[in-house]
């Protein structure tokens, strides 16, 4: 980044942090915040898609969680493609100040992303939420948090913060670390909890689901989510409906309609009559786990997993990529490894399981390259590709895009906007668009 493109996103920073802090005062909205190691962007979505169908809310499609991007969302404002363009910052600014003079929101709901200690304490100093959501806590930039407690400790900042109550997944969050809280607590996950579900069957496009929540039941609905871990986060946001007073008609007719957020193991049509899973925006070792789990329950003729680089885990490093290569054994068929660490790390633990390289084993150094290999030559019919990355650096993403059926799917898809799209187009060349 250059000194002035850091100059106008600092100097936007703080206007825009002005800006949002005011909008929260003067329009007093109720404040939903969503944390968590993982799944915070799809439960906020899920969260707004239920509450919107009886309240007036505003959020953020996307998963702005820190720093310029939070502030934005207030506004539910992109941030420009230029950056150290000042005329690029005029129309956001001046759409933010409009909102100022619209209908007020009855509630606003946003999300919480840490990456160092210390950044929870100055998101709740920036806004304290009426009410916290937290969705996990597991290994996550584990480089600059070190340890799980640490992790655990940092993100319940928002909890024992949270003016009226909280909300916890009481599977992916240990009681430890909410054994100390004061605030009002509801849980979901297990049958011990506010909140929870079975799973009738699994299907190709999701599963039959029951929920009881808060002492509703809601029998056998088709939801359109193959994975678990989110069908859980469902749960949540449908306990904290509740808890605001939709009614169980609108919970469940949502339900039904609800589809995962962009590249958070999201299903689409794939060439030769194949489907592919995007799951391309986070790969912990937790995400990477349940996504291949979810792959093995899909009926296919064969499963094929696409799984890029884990980063920022720091000395955990060996030990979650052992922890998610133990699914490699039984019901997947072939594997692809993109980028160096994916290699190095996984390709051992892939042999060991019987896979052989160039027959049901393969590496590649970029996401444009594997994609196409798997176009052009992998892929076929009722196959089902479960392609896993992480957020930065190799962009997976690439990788669905060049296996949709639809073409017209890859708006879909995660980091599509003029900025990532002239980025990803330097990054990789005149392969990008074969």
């Amino acid at each position: 980044m250059s000194s002035n493109q850091s100059t106008s996103v600092s100097i936007a920073e703080a206007i825009f942090r002005s800006l949002a802090k005011l909008y929260i005062k003067i329009k007093k909205p109720i404040v939903v915040a969503v944390a968590g190691s993982v799944g915070k962007t799809s439960t906020k979505l899920f969260i707004a898609k239920l509450l919107e169908t009886e309240k007036y809310i505003s959020y953020m499609d996307d998963s702005y969680n820190s720093g310029i991007g939070l502030y934005l969302s207030i506004f539910r404002q992109k941030i420009p493609t230029k950056l150290n363009s000042v005329p690029a910052w005029i129309a956001p600014f001046f759409k933010s100040i409009s909102q100022f003079f619209k209908k007020n929101p009855e509630i606003i709901v946003i999300e919480y992303g840490i990456d160092h200690i210390g950044d929870m304490d100055t998101f709740i100093k920036f806004l304290v939420p009426d009410i916290a959501v937290l969705t996990a806590v597991c290994p996550e930039h584990m480089e600059f948090l070190k340890t799980i407690d640490i992790v655990g400790e940092e993100e319940t900042r928002i909890l024992f913060a949270a003016k009226k109550f909280g909300i916890v997944n009481n599977i992916d969050v240990d009681a430890k670390y909410t054994k100390d809280i004061e605030t009002k607590i509801y849980t979901y996950g297990d049958k011990k909890s506010n909140a929870h579900y079975s799973i009738k069957e699994w299907t190709k496009n999701g599963a039959i689901a029951s929920f009881n929540i808060d002492g509703m039941t809601i029998n056998n609905i088709k939801i359109k989510i193959i994975s678990e871990p989110l069908i859980r986060q469902l749960a949540g946001a449908m306990l904290l409906a509740k808890l605001m007073g939709i009614s169980e008609e609108s919970i469940s007719a949502s339900a039904q309609r609800i589809e995962p957020a962009a590249s958070r193991m999201k299903l689409f049509e794939a060439v030769n009559d194949a489907t592919v899973i995007d799951d391309t925006t986070n790969f912990s070792p937790l995400a990477g786990i349940e996504a291949l789990k979810s792959l093995k329950r899909i009926p296919a003729k064969r499963r094929i997993a696409v799984l890029g680089n884990m980063h920022e885990l720091g000395e955990y490093a060996d030990q979650g990529f052992a922890d998610v290569a133990v699914y490699f054994e039984k019901d997947i068929d072939i594997l692809v490894l993109v980028g160096e660490l994916s290699a190095e790390k996984f390709g051992p633990f892939a042999k060991d399981y019987g896979f052989i390289k160039d027959k049901n084993l393969y590496y590649f150094n970029d996401s444009v390259s594997a994609g196409i290999f798997l176009r052009d030559e992998l892929v076929k019919r009722d196959d089902v590709v479960l392609v896993k990355g992480p957020f930065g650096g190799y962009y997976l993403e690439e990788v669905v895009k060049k296996l949709l059926k639809n073409p017209t799917d890859s708006k879909k898809l995660t980091r599509q906007s003029d900025f990532w799209i002239n980025k990803k187009q330097e990054h990789f060349g005149k392969s990008f668009n074969q």
